[in-house]
């Protein structure tokens, strides 16, 4: 009983989760970073919840039915008691509640531990523009404020999945943001203006449709009728009029000044609205080429900052900072420059907000903002792009870039004057210190969190293959691998348990056609170039390769241009392996030694599918060949350990060949069953064989018996039949061009249908295999790699344990 339970508990367990792959463009901007050490991203319909400490994807969420556009943590963590919809099986259960959003208007409001939807709220089907919780109230946890385009604004609560109240404005609001110094007062970003609210209160709605600021150019420096005089300057007097060159004033109204009295500065390309987290009435305005701080006070803009980055990137995004004043600039090549304050340059002479500093001379107000560090710029391809930036909101000196490959970029930031690494705070000494002349930072590179790549949408294609199951003989050392292969040539070995892309091994030079394991840790793949214009001929490649070492071993090589592989097949005893070609024939080659048996003779029949037969049915083979066979050819090797395979040719039937030492022994065909029409996919389990056909009939054959017993007919060509691992595990997989059936063979019972599968709408299956002896491993079109329950109902899972060990140390210090 003991040795049992110990290997049960080495055994991988594997969940429903979500394997991603690159996002959509629709995806910019959701990402968000929790104060539990959990980052979430959306990759196309998936919420993605990374755990950052150790880099390992530890949820996946599936309900969205549209690309997500927003995530967001709540900036507290709920307690138990204050979640009525939360299950709680113990009293120290505390949900970690995750809000998503889609281009659909639904938002979702998780429990990321169980990976339970706790409340699904929309306002009709208007989209989603923007979101962000309240958090700067008590119990903020429990209010969500939402953007619905062009004019409402909607306060939800989570708790009841009620809407508080409702707010239209007569502006078309795109973006929002609450003031971090007073929970009163939002901004809102509009096309032509900045809309305050100023009465701002979670329980009601504000009275007022709010005040509108306006930001202008002035034309001239200086007041009409005031003569221009030259007066010998400074140099720190040159760059302030320089600076005053750059500045802009804020005008309050309820219209636009006409063009001719003022130079507009356009609000439809500022990408960003944000408070500044350290000084208090100053808001930032993030366009492609500068940044503009403006005083709210004296209606002025005291710092116009201009994009530094060394390849004259545009800028894409702006950090802001709580523990010191520092801006982090995120740029469109990928880039991160950081900058700090030298401190403020203020005349004692008082204005009021009234006054302008271009009507008033003498008023001098400024930010000095000073780059101190900069990252090089990511090497991105032509559609791959930044998809967005968050900053760890506790520590403030770690930095994530979220690319549209999948790929999450983190950067720590450190320093030369105090601690090289910890919380910003302990990073930089305080602005009045006077060390920031010898101060410099420098952002590293800490981790790198790669995503699947091997799905091209223009091929519609997805190579993907399971590696040997779980046995008693490899259960000390298994793991849960699967190769993938990508229109690179790359083949990239995932941990399914785990998702962890363990591998990416740059093999081949041509795009993936498919992948064969011999073990554990060596498998077969094979590619082709594209097609010639003429012919249709292809340059082919068969190369070996070593999961553990990377060695690569090359097969047939030298090869000129010929017809493409179709399928390439390796016998139970890892003895032969057999290549198929379109339109030549076929070539059987010794695995052990890599060097070619024969190729077989011309007037060999076509095969449209081909299956070695398990070495447990060898006995009951032989026996039956021997009654059977009528010619044998002489083979070139002394093997003297008989293996069997079976293929079907264009008409249907079924012919058995058994190769054993240096002859090769044709048995007896067999005809299939009149439900059948061409035969293209077959797959064997201990005593049974499983037939499709071109037409969506299954036949189940007996192999002792030689009975046929059809299953109930799909109407769509299959695709691929695989039998689940396990002894005395019959389960089906049926994959067909419509979808995917799995059925108990045994029983004659359908256990499963992605016809019924609430994915069914935005997802169709593109490959599938078995990742254990109830899980279904499906290659979606979205390009993500997806474990199903059996049903395919569900491809997400309660948190693993050792995932809520890890994050129950923050949650202690945030209650």
């Amino acid at each position: 009983m003991e040795e049992t339970t110990q290997k049960e508990a080495n055994y991988p367990r594997i969940l429903p989760r979500s394997l991603t792959a690159a996002c959509c463009i629709k995806n910019k901007g959701a990402l968000d970073w929790s104060s539990t050490s959990l980052l979430a991203y959306g990759s196309n319909y998936t919420v993605v919840v990374v755990d950052t400490v150790v880099l390992q994807v530890v949820q996946t969420l599936d309900k969205h039915k549209a690309a997500i556009v927003k995530v967001k943590w709540p900036g507290r963590i709920m307690s138990g008691a204050t979640m009525s919809g939360a299950s709680t099986q113990k009293s120290t259960y505390q949900p970690i509640l995750l809000a998503s959003a889609d281009t659909s208007g639904l938002i979702i409001i998780w429990d990321v531990i169980t990976g339970v939807a706790l409340h699904i709220l929309s306002d009709g089907n208007r989209p989603i523009q923007d979101m962000m919780w309240s958090k700067h109230f008590d119990q903020s946890e429990k209010y969500l404020m939402v953007i619905h385009p062009p004019y409402s604004f909607v306060v939800w609560d989570v708790t009841t999945g009620n809407k508080l109240w409702k707010k239209t404005y007569t502006e078309n609001i795109l973006a929002i943001d609450l003031d971090p110094f007073d929970s009163t007062r939002l901004a809102f970003l509009c096309p032509d203006c900045i809309l305050f609210v100023e009465d701002f209160s979670l329980y009601k709605a504000s009275s007022s449709n709010g005040r509108k600021f306006y930001i202008s150019s002035p034309k001239a420096a200086t007041t009409p009728g005031t003569p221009s005089v030259s007066f010998p300057t400074s140099s720190s007097d040159r760059s302030r009029d320089r600076l005053r060159k750059l500045m802009r004033d804020i005008i309050v109204g309820e219209s636009a000044p006409r063009p001719e009295e003022q130079g507009m500065t356009s609000l439809n390309e500022c990408l960003q609205l944000s408070f500044h987290r350290c000084l208090r009435h100053i808001i930032c305005l993030v366009y492609a080429r500068e940044i503009l701080l403006v005083d709210l006070r004296i209606h002025h803009t005291v710092a116009v900052l201009l994009s530094t980055d060394r390849s004259y990137s545009p800028l894409q995004q702006l950090i802001l900072c709580r523990q010191r004043d520092v801006l982090i600039c995120v740029h469109e090549s990928g880039s991160l420059s950081g900058r700090i304050r030298k401190g403020i340059m203020q005349s004692m002479e008082t204005t009021t907000p009234s006054h302008s500093p271009w009507n008033t001379p003498e008023l001098d107000v400024e930010l000095h903002y000073e780059q101190r560090s900069q990252t090089d710029s990511i090497r991105l391809t032509k559609n791959n792009k930044i998809l967005g930036a968050a900053l760890h909101p506790l520590l403030e000196s770690r930095t994530v870039l979220l690319l549209s490959d999948g790929r999450l970029y983190f950067y720590d930031l450190s320093s030369n004057v105090m601690k090289q690494q910890g919380c910003l705070a302990e990073i930089m000494p305080p602005l009045w210190t006077n060390c920031d002349s010898k101060l410099s930072l420098k952002f590293c590179l800490s981790g790198l969190l790669t995503s699947l790549s091997g799905y091209v949408p223009s091929s519609n294609q997805f190579v993907m293959k399971m590696c040997p199951p779980l046995t008693v003989k490899n259960w000390q050392y298994y793991q849960p691998l699967a190769a993938i292969g990508c229109a690179n040539g790359t083949i990239q070995v995932c941990d399914v348990s785990s998702g962890l892309i363990k591998k990416e091994l740059a093999v081949h030079n041509y795009a993936v056609k498919g992948i064969e394991w011999i073990q554990m840790d060596e498998f077969l793949s094979h590619a082709q170039s594209p097609p010639a214009a003429i012919g249709g001929w292809v340059r082919n490649e068969i190369l070996l390769t070593n999961v553990q070492t990377g060695r690569v071993v090359s097969i047939r090589a030298d090869r000129g241009e010929e017809s493409p592989i179709e399928l390439v097949r390796v016998s139970p005893l890892k003895q032969y392996f057999m290549v198929v070609f379109k339109e030549a024939p076929p070539e059987l080659w010794d695995l052990r030694h890599l060097t070619l048996i024969r190729t077989l003779p011309k007037r060999f029949p076509t095969i449209t599918s081909l299956e070695w037969l398990p070495s447990h049915l060898q006995r009951h083979v032989k026996k039956s060949l021997a009654e059977d066979s009528d010619s044998s050819v002489t083979l070139l090797t002394g093997m003297s350990v008989k293996e069997f395979f079976v293929f079907a040719d264009p008409d249907g039937n079924l012919y058995h060949l058994t190769v054993d030492g240096s002859v090769v022994k044709d048995g007896a065909r067999l005809s299939p069953p009149n439900t059948l029409n061409g035969i293209v996919s077959m797959a064997w389990k201990s005593e049974w064989m499983a037939l499709g056909d071109a037409e969506g009939g299954v036949a189940i054959w007996e192999w002792r018996t030689r009975h046929f017993r059809p299953l109930p007919h799909s109407k769509s060509p299959i695709r691929k039949l695989r039998f689940a691992p396990g002894k005395n595990n019959m389960k089906l997989l049926v994959l067909h061009m419509e979808g995917l059936d799995i059925w108990d063979v045994k029983e004659s019972e359908r256990l499963g249908q992605w016809k019924n599968s609430p994915f069914r709408d935005y997802l169709s299956i593109l490959d599938a295999e078995w990742s254990a002896s109830d899980r279904p491993l499906l290659a979606c079109s979205d390009g993500s790699i997806r474990v199903f329950d059996i049903s395919l109902n569900q491809c997400s899972s309660s948190l693993a344990e050792d995932a809520r060990e890890r994050i129950s140390f923050p949650l202690e210090g945030n209650n």
